[in-house]
């Protein structure tokens, strides 16, 4: 029935429009026609055409998106790359200087890496080797161009600890680099600090003069650096001064090491 009704349709307007052409009147009807429909048109085109636009500006802003977080992500990644390369090329010069000063006073080492403190004693750190790569107790650890930092005091078989100089009940034979070479005890001052003590009394300390390492321990070798004076402590009647001593180095900040295994 109503495909009957459609075909009726079709068929009535095709000859309205076949007998307005023989009649001539067609192109009349358009010409009434077109400028009452030609602003439709035109306002039709320019919605269709900005909601067009309005896509393909989603579009372009979700892709602009979804690059820039990539790019972010890359940026991210790099920035941890460049540190990460950083860091080795820092503790590849710190290794090279160790080498170095072992190849200059003819001894061997075994270089570690710092891989945390010691839960029971920050002036303990834990070095990623042991007993198999021959470490033993004793032995001194240098940092940079022979800057003596502490002694082994803990060795397992693939890990160790390094007791620092500043650990309290360390004790290391040392010298004053004076034209007397002032003989002393270097001891660690609670965590603290480092105390140069049993310096006889008539020697002549002067702050900033050097502390070094004595020969009186087969251990460790002569002429290690520890640190300088900071203030000198003296007191009359008594056979002995001390003095304050600043580490070398900041002790916070290792990470690459050489345990000196033999001189």
């Amino acid at each position: 029935m109503e495909k009957s009704r459609l075909r009726i349709t079709i068929l009535a307007v095709f000859l309205i429009v076949a007998a307005l052409t023989f009649a001539g009147v067609l192109p009349i009807v358009q010409r009434i026609i077109k400028p009452i429909l030609l602003p439709v048109s035109q306002l039709v085109n320019r919605v269709v055409t900005n909601v067009a636009q309005n896509f393909k500006s989603r579009e372009d802003l979700q892709s602009l998106e979804s690059e820039n977080q990539a790019l972010q992500q890359k940026i991210v990644e790099l920035e941890i790359r460049q540190a990460d390369l950083n860091r080795r090329l820092s503790e590849l010069q710190l290794l090279r200087k160790e080498e170095d000063f072992l190849n200059r006073h003819e001894l061997r080492g075994q270089p570690v890496r710092v891989i945390g403190r010691s839960q029971s004693s920050a002036q303990l750190l834990l070095l990623d080797a042991g007993l198999n790569q021959g470490l033993s107790l004793g032995q001194p650890v240098i940092a940079a161009d022979g800057v003596l930092v502490g002694l082994i005091q803990e060795v397992g078989e693939i890990t160790s600890s390094l007791k620092l100089l500043t650990s309290e009940g360390l004790n290391i034979a040392a010298r004053v680099e004076n034209e007397t070479k002032s003989p002393g005890i270097v001891t660690g001052e609670k965590g603290v600090g480092i105390k140069l003590t049993l310096v006889p009394q008539n020697e002549v300390l002067q702050s900033s003069q050097s502390v070094v390492t004595s020969d009186l321990d087969p251990k460790v070798p002569s002429g290690l650096l520890i640190g300088s004076i900071s203030k000198i402590e003296q007191t009359s009647g008594l056979l002995f001064q001390s003095a304050t001593v600043i580490p070398a180095l900041p002790y916070d900040t290792l990470n690459v090491l050489m345990v000196l295994t033999a001189q």
